[in-house]
């Protein structure tokens, strides 16, 4: 069986291209996949279980109640 133990989710192609290179140095990206989303527009699979979701702080302070759209999309995973 083949599986990812973590998939990340960013809009920006800077924050991904900063967390693919600490991954390729630290030999984690086989354990990881990056998605390119805005987590509030972002159809997840019912298929696909996540037990744990975690939001990097200060996450919402660009755009005001992202961070609650956040919370809402990880309940609903």
């Amino acid at each position: 069986m083949n599986f990812r133990c973590v998939t990340g989710f960013d809009i920006d192609d800077d924050a991904l291209a900063i967390a693919n290179q600490n991954l390729e140095d630290t030999e984690l990206n086989e354990e990881m996949d990056l998605i390119k989303a805005d987590i509030s527009q972002l159809k997840l699979s019912k298929t696909k279980y996540y037990d744990t979701i975690i939001m990097n702080p200060p996450f919402g302070t660009r755009k005001a109640g992202i961070d609650v759209a956040f919370l809402k999309k990880g309940l609903e995973v």
